[in-house]
């Protein structure tokens, strides 16, 4: 009888559980970083990567917002510039308010560095002021829900009804676009 029990993390925590013995086997949207790597070799543990699935970064705000899709230079100036701090500025300007942006640091979390990789438009950026900093991917959805005027990205695999999904340049994070390559968070 062989018992498997899940749980949400980070893939940065899903290895270091691994390379300290917590857990048998971990699951990880980016490939291991040259430092765990080389800290597993010294432990005595190498690491095997299989890919099993596929998955994609949700863009997410909260249900009530009335926008619908957004684009990869909207979402650049949001995160990582000063010139879109309100939602007025965003699609139609049908919301207003300022715009409270969740993140996670990309030196720990796989969804991060994926969103970074994609957003960011000219080398490296640092996130806007007053961007709130989660510790755990999983905090994404529920943090964003409670908030009228946030917005974040999750695995699309722990999106539920608390949260909206938008569109990014005019493309959803349906099956066929994310196995097709058509959606840029895949």
């Amino acid at each position: 009888k062989v018992q498997i029990i899940t749980a949400k993390s980070s893939s940065g925590t899903g290895i270091l559980e691994l390379l300290s013995g917590k857990v048998d086997i971990a699951n990880a949207s980016r490939d291991p970083k040259p430092t765990e790597i080389q800290k597993g070799l010294e432990k005595g543990v190498a690491l095997y990567l299989t890919a099993v699935a596929s998955d994609a970064i949700a863009v997410i705000v909260h249900p009530d917002n009335p926008l619908d899709d957004i684009s990869l230079e909207e979402l650049n100036t949001i995160f990582f510039g000063d010139s879109k701090s309100d939602w007025r500025a965003v699609g139609d300007g049908k919301k207003k308010g300022p715009i409270q942006v969740y993140r996670r640091d990309s030196k720990l979390s796989g969804t991060a560095s994926l969103f970074e990789k994609r957003v960011i438009q000219r080398g490296k950026a640092r996130y806007v002021q007053g961007s709130r900093l989660l510790l755990h991917t999983p905090q994404m959805v529920p943090t964003v829900a409670k908030g009228k005027d946030s917005i974040g990205y999750s695995p699309l695999k722990w999106i539920d009804e608390s949260v909206k999904v938008l569109k990014v340049n005019g493309v959803g994070p349906t099956p066929s676009a994310i196995l097709n390559g058509l959606f840029p968070f895949s």
